[in-house]
Parts: structure tokens; C-alpha cells; sequence
């Protein structure tokens, strides 16, 4: 059976697959929910939307 992903399913190194905006700090990292805040989406226009500060 062929993989199905989401529209706004993508690979993350080290990762794996993620839903949702991996940019927002809010994003739950997982294949299942996208965020605690709006779990069944969509990222796109959000208002809760914010920017992941960037890692060291």
C-alpha cells in the first residue's frame, strides 16, 4: 500500500514526517496532531501563528 501524506505532510531530517508549519513554535512535531493551539489545522493564516526562534 502506497504512503498517503497529508497536503502539509513533510520529512525532517532526524525527524521524520511532520504536519503542519515546522517554522511556528507552536508545531507539535508529529505525524499525528499539528499543534496543541489548532491540533486539526490549517497552519495557513492562523492567528496564533509564531515565528520558532532560530536554534544554536
Amino acid at each position: 500500500m502506497p504512503l498517503r501524506l497529508q497536503p502539509d505532510q513533510h520529512y525532517v531530517e532526524g525527524i521524520g514526517y511532520v504536519i503542519g508549519d515546522f517554522t511556528c513554535r507552536f508545531n507539535a512535531r508529529s505525524s499525528q496532531i499539528r499543534c496543541a493551539i489548532n491540533p486539526f489545522g490549517p497552519c495557513q493564516d492562523c492567528s496564533h501563528y509564531q515565528q520558532k526562534p532560530l536554534e544554536d
